[in-house]
């Protein structure tokens, strides 16, 4: 997946699910995947890769710890040093954040300010 496409789905997700994905008690912490749900990098993890230890882990550590998730990014090289592959975890970790921290409202302006800072189309 290069940056456009992943920039494109999370935000076309986001913008239709129109909620964030959490687990709903106390801390109300985001997660990958809740019933229908999915946050920002959730929407991006197929079925077959998904599983419930992934939830409450950053995304650079699924990276490291999760070789079919990692798969699906095809990172140029193996150990993520080449200059694309640090602009796609910074892309991932940059559109969880918007989706756990910012307020639903403001995903759309934090989107495009993002899409303007990775030089992505909207």
């Amino acid at each position: 997946m290069n940056l456009q496409t992943i920039f494109t789905k999370v935000k076309d997700h986001l913008l239709k699910q129109n909620r964030k994905c959490f687990e709903e008690g106390e801390g109300e912490r985001c997660m990958y995947r809740q019933g229908e749900l999915s946050c920002a990098v959730g929407v991006l993890i197929p079925d077959e890769v998904y599983h419930s230890k992934m939830e409450h882990q950053p995304v650079d550590i699924l990276l490291e710890e999760n070789k079919g998730f990692k798969d699906l990014f095809e990172f140029e090289s193996y150990d993520m040093i080449t200059s694309i592959d640090c602009q796609k975890v910074e892309l991932l970790k940059e559109l969880q954040e918007i989706h756990d921290e910012d307020y639903v409202w403001d995903w759309e302006i934090q989107l495009k300010k993002l899409a303007k800072e990775f030089d992505l189309d909207w």
